[in-house]
């Protein structure tokens, strides 16, 4: 189907689930409201991510999505009825799930896109084609953007993140009271959910200790939950243990660092958009999916085994990880910063 584009006033995009690809598509909504300038942009997001787009210049309206609200059927349809109340001309579903397929085929908009699975893409009068190879999911969301009608060739696939002022200002005031100046400290992320991308926090306890003897200043990043006491029970050198944050001071606490050491998560993602170099260490995921095409400073590890890249949470091996050592991430670390 070849969209009007004069007669798009009301543009809705469904990217709910995963604050990082969530962050990922950034770059599709910044071409959309180029293509569409005149039209009202809506993002539905899950209530969590609200502080990774709030404040986007290009983003008219975010509905958001609760998640962990135990509403069921009932609470669908409410949203159902009000997205319809709503009459977008165009929805964008960026995450083909079986809730964001039926909230698509259900909202009454003349044009429908979403990705071509077997069942669920009768919801959707638009096919987004999937790319035949492995390619930066930015830049996956951004192709998506062009079947709706996007001119992406000069599109960028920088992430991008509005910090308020204050936040930037509460960052900095607790750097300097702990004589930390920008971009002199290395960030540590050892934490994260998938144990298909645990390095381990022997591991990063093991790099920590190293770096602090070579005379590096070493920050330990963490957020609710992540177990920071194992983490400074094991170490023997003194780190920096970062404030707590939420989404907003995070960035502006890693806009300030020099490189972030990191496991596949968000936290890496987050870096990205403040344009702070990352060293991530892969073990069940593609690199090629989660790694910006332009570096910007930025270098991976991974094994290469021959089971990888499987993308599953649970293994019994988990060699893809264990292979890599220490002094490998610090040889890799040594070449990033010097």
């Amino acid at each position: 189907m070849i969209i009007d584009k004069k007669n798009i006033k009301n543009i809705l995009v469904i990217r709910f689930k995963g604050l990082g690809d969530i962050l990922l598509s950034i770059p599709a909504l910044r071409a959309l409201k180029t293509a569409y300038p005149g039209a009202k942009l809506s993002l539905l997001v899950n209530r969590e991510a609200e502080q990774v787009v709030s404040g986007l210049p290009f983003i008219d309206e975010l509905i958001l999505f609760d998640k962990d609200k135990k509403g069921g059927v009932l609470d669908g349809i409410k949203m159902i009825n009000m997205i319809r109340k709503s009459k977008f001309d165009l929805v964008l579903d960026l995450i083909g799930t079986p809730r964001s397929a039926l909230i698509t085929a259900f909202s009454g908009a003349k044009y429908r896109a979403g990705t071509t699975h077997r069942v669920r893409q009768r919801a959707y009068n638009i096919k987004v084609r999937g790319p035949k190879e492995i390619l930066y999911g930015a830049k996956v969301h951004l192709l998506a953007a062009f079947v709706c009608g996007a001119d992406i060739t000069n599109e960028t696939l920088e992430l991008e993140i509005k910090i308020p002022k204050e936040t930037e200002l509460i960052i900095s005031a607790y750097l300097n009271k702990n004589g930390i100046r920008s971009r002199e400290v290395i960030g540590l992320n050892p934490f994260t959910k998938f144990e298909t991308r645990n390095w381990g926090i022997e591991n990063f306890a093991s790099l920590s200790d190293k770096l602090v003897r070579s005379g590096k200043k070493v920050m330990l990043l963490w957020g609710p939950g992540e177990d920071v006491e194992k983490f400074l029970s094991i170490a023997k050198e003194k780190v920096l243990l970062a404030p707590e944050t939420d989404i907003k001071s995070l960035a502006a606490l890693l806009s300030k660092i020099r490189v972030v050491i990191t496991t596949n998560t968000f936290t890496k993602h987050l870096a990205a958009a403040v344009k702070t170099p990352t060293l991530t260490i892969y073990g069940a995921t593609n690199p090629r999916a989660w790694e910006p095409e332009s570096k910007n400073g930025s270098d991976y590890i991974w094994a290469g085994v021959d089971c990888q890249p499987c993308e599953k949470n649970k293994c019994k091996d988990l060699k893809c990880l264990k292979n890599i050592t220490v002094a490998e991430v610090l040889n890799k670390l040594t070449k990033m910063i010097e």
